[in-house]
Parts: C-alpha cells; sequence; structure tokens
C-alpha cells in the first residue's frame, strides 16, 4: 500500500513545473527530488541536498530547518548560494515520510534573473534620484540668480529714478519761469525725454517684480464701467493731439460690479491703449469689453485700433521679454518691449489668456480673457446724519503711538460727540482699562513698550471694569494678513487705516456700548488702492483750521520719521526700517499724500525682505515728503 502511495505520489510531483525536493532533516539525505529539479540538477551528484541541490561539500549555512521545527506551514525564504552565485526562493515545511522519517519538503525556484532586474531597476531609481537632487539644486540656483537678478533690477531702477526726478522736477520749476521760446523748447524736449526714461524704468521694475513673483492680487469690490472709463479719461488729451477718436464700449449684459484687482486691470487697459494709440497714426482706438462668448463667467476685454498693424511673424515675439516687431519700431516709437509681457504675467496671474489679431498696414486687436467675479449686491447704507443721531455719546479710548494719527481720530471722535482718552502704547491702554470703563476701544496694532495683541490679551485677562469692552484694531497693514492674529488676541472688528469718517461711524455703531463678542467674521477690505483719505473730505469733517494744523504737525512729525527710517537704512535694521516706515504711511494717508504712502508702503514692505531694496526705495522718501509738504503749503497757507 506503501509503495502504491509512493508511485502516486511521484506521479503528482513530477507533474508539476516547480523544481522539488525531499530531504531527512537528521542527515540531509534526499528522499526525491522531482522532474523540473532533476533537469535543473543535470550532471550534479550527491546524496544530501546540500551537495545535489546547492552544490556545497557541507550543510548550508543558511539551512532553515531549525526554524520549521514546530510549524505546521509553509515558510518562505530568499536566499543566495555564493558557490553557484545564484539566488533561490524557496517555500519550505515539514513532512512525514513513508517511512516514518521527518522531512523537508521544498520548492526551490532559481529567482537570479528576477534579481537581477530588481537590482538593476534599484540602480536605475537611484541614478534618477541623484540626478533629481542635481535638478533640483540646478533649479534652486537658477531661481536665486533670478530673484538676485530681480532685486538687482529693482534698486537699479530706483538708483535710476531718484535723480531723474530731480532733474524733471528742476526742468518743470525752469519751464515755468522761462520767457525765451527757445529755452522753452530745450526745456519741454529734456522733460519729454525725462518721462520717457521714468517710464522705461517703471517697466523694469514691473517685470523684475513679476519675475520674481513679488505681485500679489489684491481681491476688492470695484466699478468695472468705471475703471474702464477711467482708462480712457487719461488718455484722452493723448488720443486728441494726435487727432484719433478715442471711444469705450461696454456691453449691457456685462456686471456693473465685480470683485478683483482693479489697480492691475487699470495697469493692463492702459498698457494696451497706449500702445494702440502709439501705433496709430489716423482714425481710432476702441476699448470693448463683453461677456465671452458661451462663457457668461469670463469677459473679453479688446483694444481696437487702426494703426500700423503687425506682420504674422512680428506676432510670434510680442509677448516675449524686450521682443518688438523689429528693431525699427524701437527706433521709431521707443520704448523696452516689456509692456506686452507685463501685460501677459499680469493676464496669466488672474487666471486667464491674452493674444493679438492684426492685419500688417490695417490694425490691431489685442484682446484679453479674465475669469468674472461678479460682486454682491451692496446693502443699502444710513445716512450719515441718521446713524449720527442713532449712536450715543461714547467714552473711547485710543491707543495710537503716532502723534498725527491721534489727533486726527481725536477730531474725528470730538467732532461726532463722543468724548476720548489718548495713550501712546499698549501698556497704557492696559492700565487705563484696569482704571476705569469705557465702552469702546481703538487699539493700534503696532506700537512701542506693548503692540495692541499683547495690550489686547492683558485687558481681557485683567479683570477689571473694561475687561469685556469691544477693541477695535487699528491697522495700516493688509487687514486679510493681520485679522487672523487680531482675532486670536481677543480683538472684536478692525479698522483699516487711514479711515474715513464713515468707516468710523459704521463702527462706533456696531460696536459703541456693546461687550466684547468676537464672532468668526471676514475682514473688512482696506479703504482703497493707496491707503489714502481724500483731504477735501477731512475738511469737509474736520473743518479748515483743523486741518492747518494737522498739516503743521504733519510736517514735523514726518521729518522726525524719515529721521529714523534714514537711522534704520544706515544701520540695516529691517525691522525698524518697517515698523518706521509703518508709521510715516499712517500719518502722510491721513492727509490723502498718495506719493509719500505708496512710498512709504513700499519701503515697509521691502525692509522684511530685502534691506538692500529697502534702503534704496527708503532713499526716494525725503524728496516725495519734501514735494507733499510743498503741496500742503499751497493747499493750507501753513505757516
Amino acid at each position: 500500500m506503501a509503495d502504491q502511495q509512493r508511485v502516486s505520489l511521484d506521479v503528482v510531483l513530477d507533474a508539476i513545473p516547480f523544481p522539488i525536493y525531499i530531504a531527512d532533516i537528521a542527515n540531509f539525505e534526499l528522499l526525491f527530488i522531482n522532474r523540473a529539479m532533476r533537469e535543473r540538477l543535470q550532471g550534479s551528484s550527491g546524496r544530501t541536498c546540500h551537495e545535489r541541490v546547492f552544490f556545497r561539500e557541507r550543510p548550508c549555512e543558511f539551512c532553515r530547518i531549525p526554524e520549521l521545527l514546530g510549524k505546521a506551514d509553509w515558510s518562505v525564504f530568499e536566499l543566495f548560494n555564493d558557490v553557484d552565485d545564484r539566488w533561490y526562493q524557496t517555500q519550505e515545511m515539514l513532512i512525514s515520510w513513508f517511512d516514518g522519517r521527518t522531512a523537508k519538503y521544498a520548492i526551490a525556484v532559481d529567482i537570479t534573473a528576477q534579481k537581477e532586474v530588481q537590482n538593476a531597476l534599484a540602480e536605475a531609481h537611484a541614478e534618477l534620484a541623484l540626478k533629481n537632487r542635481h535638478l533640483n539644486a540646478a533649479i534652486g540656483r537658477a531661481e536665486a540668480e533670478a530673484r538676485t537678478k530681480a532685486s538687482f533690477l529693482a534698486v537699479m531702477s530706483h538708483e535710476i529714478r531718484t535723480p531723474v526726478n530731480g532733474i524733471l522736477g528742476m526742468a518743470q520749476l525752469a519751464l515755468d519761469l522761462a520767457v525765451d521760446p527757445v529755452q522753452r523748447r530745450y526745456l519741454e524736449t529734456m522733460i519729454e525725454v525725462g518721462e520717457t526714461m521714468t517710464a522705461v524704468l517703471s517697466d523694469t521694475l514691473d517685470f523684475s517684480k513679476l519675475e520674481a513673483g513679488g505681485v500679489v492680487l489684491e481681491r476688492g469690490r470695484f466699478d468695472l464701467r468705471h475703471t474702464v472709463n477711467t482708462v480712457a479719461q487719461l488718455l484722452s488729451s493723448r488720443a486728441g493731439e494726435k487727432g484719433l477718436e478715442l471711444t469705450v464700449q461696454i456691453a449691457p449684459e456685462v456686471p456693473d460690479w465685480l470683485v478683483g484687482d482693479a489697480t492691475r486691470l487699470r495697469q493692463i487697459l492702459l498698457n494696451l491703449t497706449t500702445n494702440a494709440i502709439k501705433f496709430t497714426q489716423a482714425g481710432r482706438v476702441t476699448i470693448d469689453v463683453a461677456c465671452a462668448p458661451g462663457s457668461p463667467r469670463r469677459l473679453r476685454f479688446e483694444v481696437i485700433d487702426t494703426g500700423i498693424g503687425i506682420s504674422e511673424e512680428a506676432r510670434r515675439n510680442l509677448f516675449q521679454p524686450y521682443g518688438q516687431a523689429d528693431a525699427s519700431i524701437s527706433r521709431r516709437f521707443g520704448g523696452t518691449g516689456l509692456g506686452l509681457v507685463i501685460c501677459r504675467e499680469l493676464v496669466e496671474l488672474h487666471g486667464g489668456t491674452i493674444g493679438v489679431d492684426s492685419v500688417e498696414g490695417e490694425g490691431s486687436r489685442f484682446w484679453f480673457l479674465l475669469p468674472c467675479e461678479e460682486a454682491p449686491m451692496a446693502e443699502p447704507c444710513s445716512s450719515r446724519d441718521a446713524v449720527i443721531a442713532a449712536t450715543p455719546p461714547l467714552s473711547v479710548l485710543v491707543a495710537e503711538d503716532i502723534d498725527l494719527n491721534r489727533l486726527v481720530v481725536t477730531a474725528l471722535l470730538e467732532r461726532l460727540g463722543h468724548s476720548v482718552h489718548c495713550v501712546g502704547n499698549g501698556q497704557d491702554a492696559v492700565e487705563a482699562c484696569r482704571a476705569g470703563a469705557f465702552d469702546i476701544v481703538l487699539m493700534d496694532v503696532r506700537m512701542p513698550v506693548m503692540n495692541g495683541l499683547d495690550a489686547t490679551r492683558a485687558i481681557r485677562a485683567g479683570g477689571g471694569p473694561s475687561a469685556d469692552v469691544p477693541v477695535i484694531a487699528l491697522t495700516a497693514g493688509s487687514a486679510a494678513d493681520e485679522w487672523a492674529a487680531c482675532r486670536e488676541a481677543g480683538m472684536d472688528a478692525l479698522l483699516p487705516k487711514p479711515f474715513r469718517e464713515r468707516n468710523l461711524l459704521d463702527i462706533l455703531a456696531e460696536w459703541g456700548g456693546r461687550r466684547s463678542q468676537p464672532a468668526d467674521v471676514a475682514p473688512p477690505a482696506m479703504p482703497d488702492a493707496t491707503g489714502c483719505i481724500d483731504v477735501d473730505t477731512l475738511v469737509e469733517h474736520l473743518g479748515l483750521d483743523t486741518v492747518r494744523g494737522l498739516a503743521d504737525d504733519y510736517a514735523g512729525c514726518s521729518r522726525i520719521q524719515l529721521a529714523e527710517i534714514a537711522t534704520a537704512a544706515a544701520a540695516g535694521h529691517g525691522e525698524a526700517l518697517a515698523n518706521a516706515a509703518h508709521g510715516l504711511k499712517g500719518s502722510a494717508g491721513f492727509l490723502g499724500l498718495t506719493a509719500v504712502t505708496r512710498l512709504a508702503q513700499q519701503v515697509e514692505a521691502a525692509a522684511r525682505e530685502d534691506i538692500g531694496l529697502a534702503s534704496s526705495l527708503a532713499a526716494d522718501l525725503p524728496a516725495t515728503n519734501e514735494a507733499a509738504l510743498s503741496w500742503l503749503s499751497q493747499r493750507f497757507q501753513m505757516t
């Protein structure tokens, strides 16, 4: 019976295509090998598994019999036999042989070829990883070089612009005094050339910022029709000088109010329309806005002219850096060839596309498509007098370190019938709240001794009579960037500086006399792109004498701030430079000094990233501020 079972087992195992052997675990004697194993072992000899299967004189050091003892299931191993330099995968288990001996049943498959493929793949993967590391390092170096180049271009642009602005200013003063026609013609030519150089520098600076990824789009509610018509108004005199007709066509279905960056949209349209006027000698230029066909959520802007047109070959390079139709274009019309690149970068930053259709000698149609996000309907607001009447007299604590800013806020609040207590830093604000009760606190975020965030935390934790007073953050920074920190500190709302009377009225009406209940609300938008109050509006609300006094105060205050800026720039202290520029930005903004506000804002932003660029920008501030003071003196007959 046993012999018959043995024969049956031999038949079954011989039919299996994998090499199989069975060996006594006591002396490694081979008890059986199947056909597949015999075919693999042709020419080998020996009685044991280590001799016949693995070609070794002694038992294999990689033998796994000890691991099989006590196990009833299969074990799988991979092993390398250094005698024949082959890899094997074995599946092994213990069985009872026909004569009662314990034997190892093993399937031994040669996996050398598979291992070689795996090793080759591993080597290829390692080589690829090494190449990727080298590539990433090269990309990093290239990006660093691009940032360095962009920073250098920005610095050089400002370094050159400073003396050019001085030359233009002096030339304009000389022109105002000149009587001789020849002298006037020379001075007018000088001013025209200087303005051309300034435009070239502006293009270079914009391009370097875009290359370095330094342009971030704003999101605000704006009137599309007003924005487009403003472009036409700005360029109407230039078109009129050439006898061109400049018109605007906006389809009725285009929304009036959108959410987006009005300043950058205006920049694109100004650039394209300026080019159209430049290259058109007769006829007309049209700005056309419509919903994109089949896509109501996208707007198509077109600037169409009857100018010189562009050849098909020249169109291929138009949106490349320094690309113009040909060299003669630059000689005849001037320019850097960067304007269209800036347009392309800005359009793509919006998620849009830009292109041109043109026939040489007949004219051109520059177009771009932008996503369209319609702004929600603005809530109707109550009249100023109604809001004032509905707001009871309040006790207001103002924490603000800039003297001029305190004067402006105090004047606005007192004119509205509120009592005001002012402090110059966060520590004094905490002590004031511990000592007395206020209806509302207007807290500057950045102050010496203790900043507004830490002061708010201390007020909330202090347990005084004003521990739960509403605290309104005053900031000249980015409302969106600072709101999270203000909210975490326990502030209730945010009022971006410089604010208009109506902004202040709305805050007082909403929060005056309430207890602090911070909520998850979105930060308000900045008042406008420049962050400046219209000075005529300030005169309307505060009176001419008050504003004249504020202008006098600004003259002294700004020169002190400029000295702090110069000291920080010379010492290379970025944070001190940013703080000083921040203070000047707020003071200038309250008096509508747009140029000073913008430049101080640029210095503040650059100071934390590139002290060299910030110092170069800061060098322009004294001249810019003196021009602003001259304007204030003429406007208010300052002493």
